[in-house]
């Protein structure tokens, strides 16, 4: 016979409790109400119905007691019945949001509804089978990126959207077995390392264009002045369109600014596809040394009718495909060097800083690595040796 349910003091509070067994559990709950009687009739009245209910079959846990200490016991199971793309947009991705950025997490969302939907957003859980991982692997092969199709670090950025949703849904017992598995991730190759030597750095300088219309007029070294500080800083090209002249006041942490009192560049966020954004790791938020090549030609450029050091031709923010095939490529090809990706600006600096031998610490620091570990892994085959005169041996050896 099953236990009746009671009513007991709790002797420490003073207030009320209900003690019965439903499922073959104990269960105590609080009422929240002090021991006296009217509340012990409420409440021995309350029992019995709970009592009555529970040998009926009609007594539902979480109903009545929906915060109550057993509730893990009795909570409805999740079921797989969910489309990947319900479940993604509205459990995984609200989890995700976190710990995310917020504009990785804006990210997050549009791969979900422009990449993964097509193929595998209408599918249930529970019905998600290899041949539709394989579809949509397919999917992603056949659509286009900036430079034909996806490369497969992107393919691989997406498809580990899709294993994070699938681990959560499996975690949360949405889904009695994983499909992680079934997800074949595509062999990525490090993109090749294709640095300028100081001879091509020179010739590249040589042969920029002046600009041909708009505020940018003012300034006839305005390309000359945008690459000596790519190649002089390090920096990704979504932080050197970001740049701005010092603000007045307040510095808040994540802006980019040039201080020309202390010579420090200060990188505090990118611009990526037309939005403000954080930056790609935490040492990314960091100072630059304002080495003299930099100062100098960024005191020659002047400051232009805009926010930004380096605006498009209406003062408003440069476009980096526009800046690829206008200015990038038809400058390697008049200058005769063999086409690159103008993200060797940032590996020129590091290559031609430890051929002159730079302190590969302060190299690192100018970059926004954390340690020396990446440095030693990718740029290895040019250091020549330590040393602590940060700048001054690429100056010399660029003045020949």
């Amino acid at each position: 016979m099953a236990k009746a349910a009671r009513v007991h003091v709790r002797e420490r509070h003073g207030t009320l409790l209900f003690d019965f067994m439903y499922q073959g559990i104990r269960c105590r709950e609080s009422t929240g109400l002090r021991d006296n009687p009217d509340n012990r009739k409420r409440c021995l009245h309350e029992a019995q119905r709970i009592e009555s209910e529970i040998a009926l079959g009609e007594f539902d846990y979480l109903r009545r007691f929906p915060t109550g200490n057993q509730r893990h016991h009795f909570t409805a199971k999740p079921t797989g019945d969910i489309s990947f793309q319900e479940f993604a947009l509205r459990v995984w991705l609200p989890h995700m949001q976190t710990k995310l950025s917020v504009s990785t997490a804006q990210e997050y969302h549009r791969i979900l509804t422009a990449r993964i939907s097509p193929s595998l957003g209408s599918v249930s859980l529970k019905d998600i089978r290899p041949e539709h991982l394989d579809r949509l692997t397919l999917h992603l092969k056949g659509l286009k990126g900036n430079e034909g199709t996806l490369s497969p670090r992107r393919m691989n950025i997406i498809l580990l959207r899709v294993r994070q949703v699938l681990d959560l849904a499996f975690e949360r017992e949405y889904l009695d077995k994983n499909p992680h598995s079934w997800i074949h991730l595509q062999e990525e190759r490090r993109p090749r390392i294709d640095p300028f030597s100081f001879e091509e750095r020179e010739q590249f300088l040589a042969h920029l264009p002046e600009p041909e219309h708009g505020i940018r007029k003012a300034c006839p070294h305005f390309w000359l002045t945008y690459f000596i500080v790519a190649f002089d800083t390090g920096m990704r090209p979504s932080e050197q369109m970001a740049l701005r002249w010092m603000p007045e006041g307040d510095h808040p942490e994540k802006s980019s600014y040039m201080d020309f009192h202390h010579r420090k560049i200060f990188i505090g966020q990118g611009w990526v596809r037309g939005k403000e954004t954080d930056l790609k790791t935490v040492g990314s938020y960091r100072e630059i040394d304002m080495l003299p090549t930099v100062s100098e030609a960024l005191e020659k450029h002047g400051r232009l009718e805009s926010p930004w050091i380096f605006p498009n031709a209406d003062g408003g923010r440069l476009n980096l495909d526009n800046l690829r095939h206008r200015i990038w490529y038809p400058t390697l090809q008049r200058a005769g060097l063999r086409p690159r990706d103008l993200y060797q600006c940032r590996h020129t600096f590091a290559s031609l800083m430890l051929q002159a031998g730079e302190d590969p610490a302060w190299v690192a620091q100018m970059m926004g690595h954390t340690t020396t570990k990446m440095l030693y892994e990718r740029y290895h085959r040019f250091i020549q040796h330590r040393t602590r005169q940060d700048g001054s041996l690429y100056l010399k050896r660029l003045k020949g």
